[in-house]
């Protein structure tokens, strides 16, 4: 039988199988069932045998691999009864990974990474009785690695500066430690390296801050080990890890980075934050083996580092940025005619920095004049990249009312920042000359998450985002200034003692008609535009105004002191008002003054002066522009 089977590994299978049938002296009748099974068992044993016993391997394998080594490798797997549902198909898929990184586990080989390099090659090999092979190995070529003659060295070893006092956070991977080294005059094979963490004094406890740590060889990794697994010495408060039978590569005459990583745990203690841990390679820490096996420790001075762990908001300075939008609203007239009428309150960004965050709740305050909230919108429209989110607002009868989006799952990449828009829906159709609403976001109420699962804090949370006040009329003037100058008057040789300023300002009627008193006589309540002297003393004042209209309106006369204009919806007129500035009190220097419109008062009832100037316009950046230079005056005294 033995000569059948030699035979049948030189000419296959197929043939074997008829050689054996042959060879078997049983009588036809007396073959049942149960004899022929156990026949064609033996049949399939000695095909795996002959896959296997007789097959080289010759390189390394990994996912994605293909050929008649991945077939023989599979054979080896499931004859050792690991379990590749797919069968020998001679693809090296997540299936043949899966049952080789068992097959490793089982025997010892570390890292059980599923990968078939030089190690489990001279494992397998010497199950199988065959020698492993030693080719000529090729510098710079990693497949190559098996052995040979060539003898190098490592050198040039420097520590990587840039790995220094690094800041941990929750449930992250961070390099804490690198080494880099060249290798001389042939490959080199990292087979082994020791890494120490020392606790910082009064502290001990490492598994409770870090869960892994891990070495990797130019960004591969070579293995990772769990605190619970190192050494720990509690005299010096030392952990201990030492990685052994390491497969990592580096060519001939390249350099490489040995680096260390630690892996936070998930919940830091706040009392833990901001401990120094020191991590270091120490002498005769970094083994490695030439091609033809000679191996050496190296005892360059200890590498050494200090870490940090952090929550994870802390090590990645995580914030979320509020600011106004630039096309949040500035102060000014909304018209509203009819219930659902939109009034943009609000716009605002939310930058995410450090972290990917979640949006949960974003709470608004809302604020009105006139009028109880809800009489002046009944719902909130939150909108934001092209989706709508709404709230309606309650009925507590108050100027104030914080309405919250609670239901939020928005998702702001780290580096990114998102637009909100947040709109009132008007309440009622009847008329609201004159009130205001203005719209703020509460930044300390923002309900939001960092990637780790953790809530912001407050104090993660910086800016603001303040909506202007809107002031709401069915019918106001659009007011734009286009002008606002001041000239000292000449006063011969002496130094001036007066100015002449000039406004101009240009106003279009919204929504309706608007009336406005002319008359220059009235009294500061009924004029149109009020003014102020600005800047000087009290002896500064305005001793004339005159104003002069042109465009679209008409001039209604009910007395010598009762003129008003009327201007019709959607008309335009242009008003120029002039006014004389006067400093009268002695000096010993140059007094600044100039003029400030302070209101500009309009009516939608022209029943008598009073109506016509029953609102007024004087917001702090509409009074901003209605403000001219200054001028230097003097008393002639």
């Amino acid at each position: 039988m033995k000569a059948i089977i030699q035979l049948g590994k030189r000419i296959g299978t197929g043939f074997l199988a008829v050689i054996l049938l042959a060879s078997m002296a049983v009588p036809a009748q007396a073959q049942t069932n149960t004899e022929l099974e156990s026949l064609l068992t033996q049949i399939a044993a000695l095909q795996t045998t002959q896959s296997t016993t007789a097959y080289v391997f010759t390189r390394d394998l990994t996912i994605g691999s293909t050929g008649g080594d991945v077939t023989a490798l599979q054979q080896y797997l499931i004859k050792g009864g690991y379990s590749i549902p797919a069968g020998a198909t001679g693809y090296f898929g997540a299936q043949t990974q899966g049952a080789l990184a068992a097959f490793q586990r089982a025997k010892g080989i570390v890292p059980p990474a599923g990968y078939f390099g030089a190690i489990t090659r001279a494992h397998v090999h010497a199950n199988v009785g065959t020698p492993a092979p030693t080719p000529t190995p090729t510098p710079g070529d990693d497949d190559d690695f098996f052995g040979g003659t060539d003898e190098g060295y490592l050198d040039e070893f420097d520590q990587i500066g840039s790995l220094s006092n690094e800041e941990v956070g929750e449930d992250e991977e961070v390099d804490v430690l690198g080494v880099e080294f060249t290798a001389e005059d042939a490959d080199q094979m990292i087979t082994r390296a020791t890494v120490v963490i020392d606790a910082p004094t009064g502290n001990d406890d490492l598994e409770d801050l870090i869960t892994e740590v891990a070495v990797y060889l130019d960004g591969e990794e070579l293995d990772r080990m769990d605190v619970d697994d190192a050494s720990y010495s509690r005299n010096a408060d030392r952990y201990t890890f030492r990685f052994t039978n390491l497969e990592g590569i580096l060519d001939e005459g390249e350099t490489g980075e040995l680096t260390v990583a630690v892996v936070a745990a998930n919940n830091i203690d706040s009392a833990d934050e901001g401990d120094g841990w020191t991590v270091s390679i120490p002498e005769d820490g970094i083994r490695a083996v030439s091609p033809n096996g000679v191996d050496d420790t190296y005892d360059s001075s200890e590498y050494e580092s200090d870490f940090t762990v952090e929550s994870f908001a802390s090590a990645n300075d995580i914030e979320l940025d509020v600011t106004t939008g630039e096309d949040n609203p500035e102060e000014g007239v909304v018209s509203v005619e009819d219930e659902g009428d939109e009034i943009v309150l609000l716009e605002f960004e939310l930058e995410a920095n450090g972290s990917d965050l979640m949006i949960f709740g974003l709470p608004f305050l809302i604020t009105t004049s006139g009028a109880n909230v809800e009489d002046v919108i009944d719902e909130l429209i939150l909108e934001v990249d092209g989706d709508e989110e709404s709230e309606n607002l309650a009925d507590n009868n108050a100027t104030t009312q914080t309405v919250s989006f609670d239901d939020l799952e928005i998702m702001i990449d780290e580096g990114d920042s998102m637009t909100f828009r947040l709109i009132g829906i008007s309440a009622t159709s009847s008329p609201m000359n004159g009130l205001t609403i203005a719209a703020d976001l509460t930044e300390s109420g923002i309900d939001a998450e960092d990637q780790s699962g953790d809530n912001l804090a407050s104090g993660d949370i910086s800016g603001t985002a303040n909506g202007d006040t809107q002031h709401i009329f069915e019918i106001a003037p659009e007011i734009e200034v286009t002008s606002a100058t001041i000239s000292p008057i000449s006063n011969g040789d002496a130094p001036a003692e007066s100015a002449l300023a000039r406004i101009t300002v240009e106003l279009t009627a919204r929504g309706g008609d608007i009336y406005l008193n002319g008359d220059d006589e009235l009294t500061a309540a009924d004029e149109f535009f009020v003014l102020a002297a600005l800047g000087g003393n009290a002896s500064t004042t305005i001793t004339s105004s005159t104003h002069a209209v042109t465009g679209s309106y008409t001039v209604v006369n009910q007395g010598a002191d009762d003129e008003y204009y009327v201007v019709r919806e959607d008309r335009t007129i242009k008003i120029e008002i002039t006014a004389i500035v006067n400093q009268a009190a002695v000096t010993s220097s140059a007094l600044l003054v100039g003029v400030q419109g302070t209101a500009i008062q309009f009516g939608v009832d022209d029943t008598n002066q009073t109506t016509r100037s029953a609102f007024e316009l004087n917001w702090s950046d509409l009074i901003d522009e209605l403000k001219t230079p200054r001028a230097a005056l003097v008393n002639p005294s």
